[in-house]
């Protein structure tokens, strides 16, 4: 792996929300995690890997308390660490353990510019009020604030609204992410139909880095088994989160061994996007 490879590390399902977009199909306690210790050695797996960043995700994993202590473990190790979370449960002493922790980045998913789109989306009532108050939090703290946003047809139309929600949030970056139909992904929802352009001519109006416009163009290929992997609460290894193939587990082989040696990493690698069995989930795009 080289030193810009970025490891997703969902170490939980445990979740207090229920999305309706939902690739890990969240919300099931506590189901085959890993203990403290051996989340801990993971986290020394990737760094041995060679990977510079891990990004820890879930589930929530603002759920598990040994949280703080990964990310701990990880700056030790000279791992940069970022923290995926819905923001719901970020208080002022959550923001001081994870700022005295020293994570480095913190992304809190706002999936709509008002309580009722975000609301219908994630399932639970009061959780749009929460996300926000705890996006500001983080950003108060000094902690970089990036807002993630995954785009479908029934938040489209809220696009320009997100941004400057964003952009009042004083986000560092505002990364939309495309809607997969993964885990538990709803038949409720397709993907947004919009373009780059649309995107260009609203970044125009405010001041905040947009991460992600050009995949609505299908002109570039997914990062999975280039750039990014990603490894679930039971040890599993997949090219990345929305990819059913897994490459290994951490419990049984170390990383770099499933990295090198997996059947699956060179297909994935020799394969045009939406050639290789099993990507026809990256090909929504079509």
């Amino acid at each position: 792996m080289s030193s810009s490879f970025i490891v997703t590390y969902s170490f939980t399902r445990r979740c207090n929300l229920k999305c309706r977009h939902c690739y890990s199909d969240g919300g099931k306690e506590g189901e085959h995690e890993l203990s403290p210790e051996k989340s801990r050695d993971v986290v020394k797996q990737v760094a041995d890997a060679g990977s510079q960043i891990i990004i820890f995700d879930g589930g929530e994993p603002l759920m598990r308390d040994d949280i703080y202590d990964l990310i701990i473990y990880a700056k030790s190790l000279g791992l940069t660490t970022v923290l995926g979370t819905n923001g719901t449960l970020i208080t002022p002493s959550v923001t001081q353990k994870l700022l005295d922790a020293g994570l480095n980045h913190c992304a809190v998913s706002i999936d709509g510019s008002t309580p009722q789109t975000h609301e219908w989306l994630r399932g639970v009532s009061g959780c749009f009020e929460n996300a926000v108050r705890g996006a500001g939090l983080v950003q108060k703290a000094g902690i970089p604030l990036q807002i993630n946003t995954c785009l479908h047809s029934r938040n489209q139309h809220e696009l320009q609204d997100m941004m400057k929600l964003a952009e009042s949030l004083k986000a560092d970056a505002l990364q939309l992410l495309f809607y997969v139909r993964a885990g538990r992904g709803s038949r409720e929802l397709e993907p947004p139909s919009l373009k780059s352009e649309t995107f260009e001519n609203m970044q125009r109006k405010i001041d905040l880095r947009i991460i992600g416009t050009k995949r609505y163009d299908g002109s570039k290929c997914c990062a999975a088994a280039d750039k990014v992997c990603c490894i679930v609460n039971d040890g599993t290894v997949y090219p990345c989160m929305l990819l059913p193939v897994p490459l290994g587990n951490v419990t049984q082989n170390n990383l770099s061994d499933i990295w090198n040696t997996s059947p699956s990493i060179m297909k994935i690698k020799e394969s045009k996007c939406g050639k290789f069995e099993g990507m026809e989930l990256c090909r929504v795009w079509k």
